[in-house]
């Protein structure tokens, strides 16, 4: 975190402290050049990475290679609007926050806006204040959700999926790239079983045998704490 960030004050109008923000990645989607690299210097202050995308399909491009945990869409765009965007993100993410940016306020865009899964509408000029109020209603369902950390307090332990980072006792525990998605995988559905067949096909790709999945899931299980992580017999995994 850089000097300039650190000296940053809490947002004392609703108590908001704008640090929840450093650890996060946005993606902020918008046509218009001018209004995008202004509003972007802004956005760099408070989040550890900004997305940049001047469309749909470029910020869909993005999500391939990046983690996204909170969406800032500009409504009307060519090519794709913020509204299609969200309507595809939807498709696959229904939990992280999307906020949509338009210079319209009318009852319809609302509507569509909330029938698409947004959390939050700005309307233009974007404001300071109106960021920060859009990002303080962001990081409550960041929190409310699981989004940002799962705290297993039990075990004294704790999940950070900005970073994906398991820590044991404050110490990081380094999870291979299988093990990462296959524990991310089980979080998703926290309490529910997952079934072999899923993991296979999410994780592997059904390219790996019965046999090395478990003992995938043994290292998995060693690492974070076995009574984290329940094995159904011939069935799947759960997270308890």
């Amino acid at each position: 975190m850089n000097d300039k960030k650190r000296n940053m004050p809490v947002n004392t109008q609703n108590n908001f402290d704008i640090s929840a923000l450093y650890r996060l990645t946005l993606l902020y989607v918008e046509d218009d050049d001018i209004q995008r690299e202004n509003i972007a210097k802004t956005l760099q202050l408070y989040f550890k990475k900004v997305l940049i995308a001047k469309d749909g399909f470029e910020a869909l491009k993005l999500l391939e290679e990046h983690r996204v945990q909170i969406f800032l869409l500009d409504y009307v765009m060519p090519n794709m609007s913020g509204y299609e965007l969200a309507k595809t993100i939807r498709k696959t993410d229904h939990k992280t926050p999307i906020i949509i940016a338009s210079a319209y306020s009318d009852k319809e865009k609302l509507l569509s806006a909330i029938e698409a899964g947004v959390i939050h509408y700005i309307e233009k000029p974007i404001t300071q204040e109106k960021l920060l109020c859009a990002f303080e209603k962001a990081v409550n369902e960041l929190l409310e959700s699981d989004l940002i950390e799962v705290v297993f307090p039990e075990q004294n332990s704790r999940y950070d999926l900005c970073e994906q980072v398991f820590y044991k006792d404050d110490k990081k525990v380094k999870l291979s790239k299988n093990e990462t998605q296959i524990f991310e995988l089980l979080l998703k559905n926290k309490t529910s079983l997952v079934q072999k067949e899923t993991i296979e096909n999410e994780v592997f790709e059904n390219q790996i045998s019965d046999n090395a999945l478990r003992n995938v899931i043994y290292r998995l299980r060693k690492k974070v704490g076995s009574e984290l992580i329940e094995t159904v017999p011939d069935l799947g995994f759960r997270i308890l």
